[in-house]
């Protein structure tokens, strides 16, 4: 009677020691080729996610073990019947775990940049200046990712789509970016239950999703955060939700959403996901008119979103003069052409060794980052119910989106779990749901299946919360610490020549308004240079291997005091 269990227990204990040996051989032994030696991709996968693989073993042998144990089986009951409850606790524990484990700070640029241009935003405006003078020091990746600057002008712009921005501007203006993610994440574990709900009426699918979500430590790791993932999981999700009854005012409403997915923080992870069902609607019947109603319903927000944002960008970089323009490449890389060369070949590559081994870490990452077995779970979901809609869609919208990145030459840098799948994660526990109900599915299976993600929960999230919390304490560690109980402003300088990823540690108001200002300063040498040539008035009160503090008299300091105009739309 157990025969499909033990089978399906043998599978996940080969597919975590196939992650292992993945990870013991890609990046402990480096055998792949043009693998940087300092990759923070790396760098957690060999001190943080190889660790966490090896407690699958012991926990899925647990999960095995108790399996004729109903106890936990308590929990997706819970899950199924009180889904608000477990959305406000998710809410309260993830805002509590940004205060705490997060620290509430944007741990990687990719997290600043959105903040960052919600600031600007929340002024009314579109770009913010940067002192020319400061340039390279405020802007320690010389505009060529994260931030666009102009060196000549002066103006700085994020370098993403401007959705999650938008979306993060009015809990900017209440002092409360940290609100946003948790209740994103929130609000698609109650979609998720609703999915559920609706897929499978008169069964328990809507508490097994839950479970999955909640105890997958992607998913919360994530929702405490403050990358732009979170918002891509719900605008999917609702999207779906919509398409399930495809009348009119559900197809543009699909569209609007699916457009602004879109200008979240860029177009493609959208696309990936979104293109499966757009073509699916081709094949119903009426679906030339339902394809006309859903991209009509797109139109808007892609003209003015993606198009107008994009020009936007090009008009921030746009230097008059030709002495301008030389300047500008030396200084960035980049030139008024240059913004079309980065988004296709300088971006998009045909997969090679190197893009199909990071792919094939990012799957270990995708099997570690979740409850254990759930991927290979999903996969029985799939194939119970391959020809049902719309469980074929979530495969395609998955597999679309995982393979679109084999174009992709990026690790991620930064992320937990696979951030670049995460986008289509929510189709994960819909398909693992699909896997725990209707006929044949044995008890045993579904109380393995409990057990390993109630163990997720109390054991694999608490570990990875930790990891995360001793990184980001670890990388806080290198940035000088300001001086205590002073009304005097201070300017930190880092060298961004010492300690790991320190160009990061460079995140300042972008008006500058903050009493703490960062500095990227490399070499001691230099950092005297620079104060003695713009703020000759200031005095070194802290030095050690990261930078030196500086505290600045009271006076004019007209390079931070620059006047407001100049942050204007389009120029000065």
């Amino acid at each position: 009677m157990e025969d499909k269990t033990r089978k399906f227990f043998l599978y996940c204990m080969s597919g975590t020691l196939a992650c292992v040996l993945i990870v013991i051989v890609l990046v402990n032994f480096r055998l792949v080729p043009l693998m940087p030696v300092n990759s923070i991709f790396f760098y957690l996968l060999r001190h943080h996610d190889h660790y966490v693989m090896l407690c699958f073993f012991p926990i899925l042998s647990l999960a095995w073990y108790f399996r004729k144990n109903p106890l936990t089986l308590r929990a997706v009951g819970f899950c199924n019947d009180r889904p608000r409850l477990i959305a406000l606790l998710l809410f309260v524990g993830l805002v509590l775990s940004t205060l705490l484990v997060y620290k509430n700070h944007p741990l990687s640029m990719d997290e600043y940049a959105p903040q960052f241009q919600a600031k600007v935003f929340a002024e009314g405006r579109a770009t913010t200046y940067v002192p020319t003078e400061l340039f390279k020091n405020l802007i320690p990746f010389s505009g060529r990712m994260f931030l666009i600057a102009n060196p000549e002008k002066g103006q700085v712009i994020a370098d993403y789509w401007p959705g999650y921005a938008l979306m993060l501007t009015p809990f900017i203006m209440l002092g409360v970016p940290w609100l946003l993610n948790p209740l994103l994440c929130a609000g698609s574990v109650l979609l998720l239950w609703h999915l559920a709900r609706r897929l499978f009426p008169a069964t328990d699918a809507p508490g097994w999703v839950v479970l999955f979500a909640v105890a997958s430590a992607n998913f919360t790791a994530n929702g405490m955060s403050f990358y732009a993932m979170p918002a891509h999981v719900f605008f999917n999700l609702l999207y779906v939700a919509l398409l399930l009854r495809q009348t009119t005012g559900r197809l543009l409403l699909a569209g609007l959403v699916g457009s602004y997915a879109m200008i979240l923080h860029n177009p493609l992870p959208h696309l990936a996901f979104g293109a499966p069902w757009v073509l699916w609607l081709l094949t119903r019947e009426g679906g030339v008119k339902k394809f006309a109603v859903i991209i009509a319903g797109y139109l808007p927000l892609v003209v003015f979103g993606c198009i107008g944002w994009f020009l936007l960008r090009i008009d921030t970089l746009h230097l008059p003069s030709e002495a301008a323009v030389t300047a500008q490449t030396a200084a960035t890389g980049y030139t008024f052409s240059s913004v079309f060369k980065k988004l296709s070949d300088a971006t998009f590559t045909l997969p090679s060794l190197h893009t199909f081994s990071l792919r094939m870490l990012a799957a270990a990452k995708m099997w570690v980052w979740c409850v254990p077995g759930l991927l290979l779970c999903a996969w029985y979901g799939y194939r119970k119910h391959s020809t049902v809609f719309p469980h074929n869609l979530f495969l395609a919208s998955a597999a679309m989106t995982f393979l679109a990145y084999m174009f992709i030459t990026f690790s991620q840098g930064h992320g937990w779990g696979y951030r670049y799948f995460f986008t289509s994660w929510g189709v994960v526990p819909l398909l693992a749901a699909a896997a725990m109900v209707g006929e044949g599915v044995e008890e045993s299976f579904r109380r393995f299946m409990a057990n390993s993600a109630v163990l997720s929960l109390v054991v694999l999230t608490v570990l990875h919360f930790a990891q995360i919390n001793n990184f980001i304490d670890h990388h806080l560690s290198q940035r000088p610490e300001s001086v205590a109980n002073t009304e005097q402003r201070q300017l930190i300088l880092i060298d961004i020549g010492t300690g790991f990823y320190t160009p990061d540690l460079v995140q300042n108001d972008p008006f500058l308004r903050g009493k703490v200002i960062y500095l990227a300063a490399p070499g001691k040498v230099y950092q005297a240079k620079l104060m003695e040539k713009y703020f000759p008035a200031a005095v070194k009160t802290k030095e050690d291997e990261f930078g030196s503090v500086w505290l600045l008299p009271p006076g004019d300091y007209p390079l931070l005091d620059y006047p407001a105009e100049k942050c204007g739309i389009g120029g000065e």
